[in-house]
């Protein structure tokens, strides 16, 4: 279920055109009301997981018409979307 709400978090940042890292997406899950999955994100490796999750979203998208591009790394990791 958690990995669901992220990937309809992700999608709204597709369509707003907005970067993001994993920090935003834990806010935006936040903001989203995921109900039940609620108590996943105060876990401490809450981030690490949605970090993970866009990683293996960016791979199943590739080679698609849109994409995950990885836009920076320090200070913190930071994604976007953009037509391949």
């Amino acid at each position: 279920m958690l990995e669901q709400s992220v990937r309809d978090v992700l999608q709204d940042f597709d369509q707003s055109g907005t970067a993001f890292t994993a920090s935003m997406l834990v806010s935006a899950l936040r903001e989203s009301g995921t109900g039940a999955d609620e108590r996943l994100l105060d876990e401490p490796d809450t981030e690490a997981f949605v970090t993970d999750f866009v990683t293996r979203r960016r791979d199943e998208l590739d080679g698609g018409p849109r994409q995950i591009v990885g836009l920076e790394i320090e200070p913190e990791q930071k994604w976007g979307f953009k037509d391949a």
